[in-house]
C-alpha cells in the first residue's frame, strides 16, 4: 500500500519539526573469548602492520608504457591496521549486551507547528496518537514485537560474527535465562519465543509506569581457534580503527556500538514497494536506504517514504479503521515511531 499525496499537500500537512524518542535502546556490547572450561575473558583489539601486493588495475600495466611489471618487486603497500582475534587456545566467542524497550512511540514528544496551517497541525498531532492506539488495538504491535524478537534471537545483532558453528542466543529477563538456537526451526524454544514477543509488545505500547522490559543477551558460537572476530569500526583521521569498550581493567577490549545493534534490531522493513521481488528486509528509515546498492527503496514521490505517509496519515487511519487489520503503511509508520528521531519538514 502507498498513500496518494502531492508535494503541495505535504507542505501544508507536515509540521516544522516533530520529535519522537526512540523506544528501543540497546547498550554497547562486549566481545569475549569463551574457553573450553566455560571461563571467559575480553577479546583484545591489537595493532599490527601488513604488507600488501599491488592488486589494482592500471592501464599502463597493459600498454607497454611502463617498466617491466613485477608485483613482487613493486612499491611496498604497508598498512597499519587493528584486529581482534580469539585467544589461540580458544574457539568460542560471546557478544554480550542489554536492551531497554520503552513505550515512547505512542505520541509525539515535541511538536513545532507549521504556523501557516494551525488547524491542520492540531489535527495531525491528535491523529498520530489516535493512529498508534488503533494500531495497538488491531494487534499491530504484536506483528512488530515478533519481528524485533526474531532479530534478537536469530543472531543478526552479531553481524559478521554470526557465521559460526552452534550459534545460539541466551536472553535473560526477570531472573530467568532462555536459550534460542539460531539455526533451528522456531529457534528451538517456542514457549520462550512467544513469551519474549509478549514482553516486547507490552513494553512498547503500555505506559512506562505499568510495564518495563530490559533483557540482557549473549550471542555465542564457535569459529576456528584463534580466529578473527569483528567489533564495530570507527573512523578517525581517515584510518579504520576498531571500537574499544573497556571491561574492568582491560582498556582495549573489543566492543560493538549500540547503533549497530539497533540497526540490526530494526532491519524489519518488509513493507517497502520492491519487497515482493527483492525478498529481504531493510532497516526502518525515512527513505529506506540500501547501503550495499547505494540507493533508497522508499523514494520521494513513490507514496512510500515516511514524510508522505506522515502527511497522508489520515488515509492510513481510515483504511485501518475500515479493515481493522494494519497494512504495510500502518506497520511501517508504527515502526518509524518506535525508531524515533527528529523529523523536520524545513518549514
Amino acid at each position: 500500500m502507498t498513500v496518494t499525496i502531492t508535494t503541495a499537500e505535504m507542505n501544508k500537512m507536515l509540521p516544522a519539526m516533530a520529535n519522537v524518542e526512540g523506544s528501543i535502546r540497546p547498550s554497547h556490547a562486549s566481545l569475549y573469548n569463551i574457553f573450553p572450561n566455560g571461563s571467559k575473558e575480553p577479546v583484545l583489539v591489537q595493532g599490527t602492520t601488513v604488507l600488501g601486493t599491488i592488486s589494482n588495475f592500471k592501464e599502463t600495466f597493459y600498454s607497454g608504457k611502463t617498466e617491466e611489471f613485477d608485483p613482487s618487486q613493486s612499491k611496498n603497500n604497508i598498512q597499519a591496521i587493528e584486529t581482534a582475534m580469539l585467544d589461540p587456545h580458544c574457539d568460542g566467542f560471546c557478544l554480550s549486551g542489554s536492551i531497554k524497550f520503552l513505550p515512547k512511540c505512542m505520541k509525539l514528544t515535541n511538536f513545532q507547528e507549521n504556523k501557516k496551517y494551525p488547524q491542520e497541525m492540531k489535527k495531525l498531532d491528535s491523529l498520530v496518537g489516535e493512529t498508534m492506539l488503533l494500531i495497538r488495538e488491531c494487534h499491530g504491535f504484536r506483528t512488530l514485537a515478533k519481528a524485533y524478537a526474531t532479530q534478537l534471537v536469530n543472531g543478526s545483532i552479531a553481524w559478521r560474527n554470526k557465521y559460526a558453528y552452534d550459534l545460539q542466543v541466551t536472553v535473560e529477563w526477570d531472573g530467568d535465562s532462555h536459550v534460542f538456537y539460531c539455526y533451528k526451526e522456531n529457534y528451538g524454544n517456542n514457549e520462550a519465543f512467544d513469551l519474549l514477543v509478549d514482553k516486547i509488545e507490552k513494553s512498547l505500547s503500555i505506559p512506562e509506569n505499568e510495564y518495563l522490559f530490559m533483557p540482557s543477551y549473549d550471542v555465542s558460537g564457535r569459529i576456528n581457534s584463534g580466529g578473527e572476530v569483528y567489533p564495530s569500526q570507527e573512523m578517525a583521521s581517515g584510518k579504520k580503527l576498531l571500537f574499544k569498550l573497556p571491561v574492568g581493567n582491560v582498556p582495549n577490549a573489543a566492543g560493538m556500538h549500540s547503533q549497530k545493534i539497533g540497526n540490526a534490531l530494526r532491519t524489519i522493513d518488509i513493507w517497502y514497494p520492491e519487497y515482493s521481488s527483492r525478498r529481504y528486509a531493510i532497516p526502518i528509515d525515512p527513505y529506506g536506504p540500501h547501503k550495499a546498492e547505494g540507493k533508497a527503496l522508499r523514494t520521494p514521490g513513490s507514496g512510500s517514504s515516511f514524510y508522505e505517509i506522515f502527511a497522508g496519515l489520515e488515509q492510513v487511519f481510515n483504511r485501518l479503521e475500515k479493515t481493522k487489520e494494519p497494512d504495510g503503511d500502518a506497520l511501517y509508520f508504527a515502526a518509524m515511531m518506535v525508531r524515533g528521531g527528529v523529523f523536520s519538514a524545513g518549514n
